[in-house]
């Protein structure tokens, strides 16, 4: 248990510079053409290897445009990283996880959603508490601080993350951030 918990601080606890910048979320190109590569895409490309070798297939749907918002970039990475983690390790071969963003005016609206065995409904209250770990977790060596650090990353940001789920059918994890504008972003 201690080798577990060690492993998992070393892996999810990067210590954070407390120095936000301008991060883009999403975008096929910059305002100079090139490329971006961003934190969710980088968490997705990082993980589909072990999602191929699981068969489990990851989709990504992320809007076209540029969009940006004020944060720590490795620690989001961490948010992404540590959602698909989870969806993969919850769902069988021939499941689904799906990573989406969608955009209001004011927020950047992200989703990691699994078609994996769910989370029991007495479990959910608790589920983003450290060491909690849902029936069964036990045999699978995780330490239980994987959620709770998302939670805390997304608090933050200035957000909040929610989890709906039907036993057998999936589960689906959702939380908002704060967009800045554009011009910010040239700022920096």
């Amino acid at each position: 248990m201690a080798r577990t918990l060690r492993a998992a601080s070393r892996r999810l606890c990067h210590p954070c510079s407390g120095r936000l910048s301008v991060v883009i979320v999403f975008s096929a190109a910059s305002s100079q053409g090139r490329t971006s590569s961003t934190c969710p895409v980088r968490a997705a490309d990082q993980a589909s290897a072990s999602f191929a070798d699981r068969g489990v297939a990851l989709s990504v749907d992320l809007p076209s445009a540029p969009s940006f918002l004020r944060g720590d970039s490795l620690r989001l990475g961490i948010v992404f990283s540590n959602l698909l983690t989870n969806a993969l390790r919850h769902t069988p071969p021939g499941g689904q996880v799906t990573l989406s963003a969608s955009e209001t005016a004011e927020e950047l609206l992200f989703s990691v959603e699994d078609t994996g065995q769910g989370i029991p409904q007495e479990d959910i209250p608790r589920i983003f508490e450290k060491f909690f770990r849902v029936s069964g977790a036990e045999e699978q060596g995780t330490s239980g601080l994987g959620l709770a650090i998302v939670k805390e990353i997304i608090a933050e940001h200035g957000g909040a993350i929610e989890v709906s789920s039907t036993p057998g059918k999936g589960a689906r994890f959702t939380f908002a951030l704060k967009k800045v504008s554009p011009s910010m972003h040239q700022d920096f």
